[in-house]
Parts: structure tokens; C-alpha cells; sequence
């Protein structure tokens, strides 16, 4: 039987709020008192709602929602949700907009890791969110021509899938066969 602690969390994940049902039950003791003063409200360990700790750390611009508290080493905020460290912008995006769909990742629109505004993210795949970014496989998989200037067509490349993927240039496999078979 589900906790009515555990009901009124379930639009956040439970891996981004607990550690186990035991934890779960636990907290659900200790916030009993304020439940039935409050008892609409998702309650934490802190005596506080996920509401009430979390948006006195953003700092509303023009454009984006930018987190003040702690941000991990890459950049991105984060908040300690019972003894769990859960990415700020993720909390954001089910606190307005609801449970992040299944098997996608939230990616930023803006490219600022520090922004938690909702309408800054969308959930996207794993591949999507990758071919955004900034990083050597998004860069390569924009490229239309090699490094020699030929394009990227079907008839001129060689698609590789294995543990990696990766493209080559068949005019320039020629060219190198062929340096190859001189010396």
C-alpha cells in the first residue's frame, strides 16, 4: 500500500527523491506533524515542501533561470534530495511541467548548464542530445565534407558501425591505398 507521502511525490522520480522505501517511510514519520498542518505538500526531511526549498536558489533573468547553489564539476546545478544529489534542471522540468518520459534526457536549449527555466528544456533521446552539444560527435556528424574537401554523399562514404561509428571518405581511402601500394 502506497504511503500518502509516497502518492503526493509521485510526478518527481523516485530515484531522484529517495534511496529506498525504508528511507521513504522514515521521512514520512518525521514530516507527519507538518502533513497534517499542510497536507498538500511534498514534504522533505527539511520540515520544507521540494517547492519551498528549491526556488529560493534560482535567480530569474530576462532569459534564463539561473541556479545560485551548488553545481557539480561539469557545471550543472544540483540539490541534495534525501541524501541524494538530483540535478537542479530536472527538478525544475517535473516541478512545472511534469515526469520526464521514459528512456529520454532533458537537454538545454538555451546551452546554459547553470539554467533551470522549463521552457528552456525538452526532453529528447540520448542521440539527440549528444548531436546538439558541443562535443567531437556532434562536431563530426555536422561535417557535410572530409578534411580533403570531398562531400559526404551516399555513393562517397563508408559507414562503419561497430562499438563505434564513424564515416570515411572513399575518395580518400583510394587516395591512401594507393600511397599505400607505391612505397
Amino acid at each position: 500500500m502506497r504511503s500518502s507521502f509516497q502518492s503526493e511525490l509521485k510526478g518527481l522520480t523516485t530515484s531522484m527523491l529517495c534511496t529506498s522505501e525504508s528511507e521513504l517511510m522514515r521521512l514520512t514519520k518525521s514530516c507527519s506533524r507538518q502533513q497534517k498542518e499542510r497536507p498538500n505538500s511534498k514534504m522533505t526531511k527539511h520540515n520544507l515542501s521540494i517547492e519551498e526549498r528549491f526556488w529560493p536558489h534560482v535567480e530569474k533573468t530576462k532569459s534564463c533561470w539561473n541556479w545560485k547553489a551548488g553545481l557539480d564539476s561539469h557545471g550543472y546545478g544540483f540539490i541534495k534530495l534525501n541524501k541524494v544529489n538530483a540535478k537542479a534542471y530536472r527538478v525544475a522540468y517535473e516541478l512545472v511541467k511534469g515526469p520526464i518520459p521514459e528512456g529520454k534526457q532533458i537537454d538545454h536549449l538555451c546551452r546554459n548548464r547553470k539554467c533551470v527555466n522549463p521552457d528552456h528544456l525538452e526532453p529528447v533521446t540520448r542521440r539527440e542530445n549528444i548531436l546538439r552539444g558541443e562535443g567531437v560527435s556532434a562536431i563530426n556528424a555536422r561535417k557535410t565534407h572530409c578534411s580533403r574537401g570531398h562531400e559526404y554523399t551516399e555513393e562517397n562514404t563508408y559507414l562503419y558501425k561497430g562499438q563505434r561509428r564513424f564515416r570515411v571518405c572513399k575518395e580518400c581511402d583510394k587516395i591512401r591505398h594507393r600511397k599505400g601500394n607505391k612505397q
